[in-house]
């Protein structure tokens, strides 16, 4: 599993567990005044990066390490199985031309 299904999959189980606070600034309930950088009825978006914000919370940090934890005898499996298929490759190309079709 990549690194970023680990996250996606971290974010989607986390979002509700992780207190992230995000708070929209309005404008105020009087009317703007002169000095004002902002138009009266101006809209604010605030951006909160939620992969940063899981990854950075110990709950966040928990799940991860548990994750990690768990599909790592896979990885390894999996790169094993790779590394073999290539050593197998390897053997086809360097004895492609003495082979019949059938050892092929």
């Amino acid at each position: 599993m990549s690194p970023a299904k680990i996250f996606l999959a971290l974010g989607l189980a986390l979002t509700a567990a992780c207190p992230i606070a995000s708070v929209a600034q309005g404008a105020a309930a009087t009317p703007a005044s002169p000095a004002s950088n902002a138009s009266p009825g101006a809209t604010k978006i605030g951006i909160v990066n939620i992969q940063a914000a899981i990854a950075e919370c110990a709950e966040g940090k928990k799940e991860f390490d548990s994750l990690q934890q768990k599909f790592t005898p896979k990885q390894t499996e999996l790169k094993n199985l790779n590394d073999e298929v290539e050593n197998l490759k390897k053997q086809l190309q360097a004895q492609g031309d003495k082979l019949n079709d059938e050892e092929k």
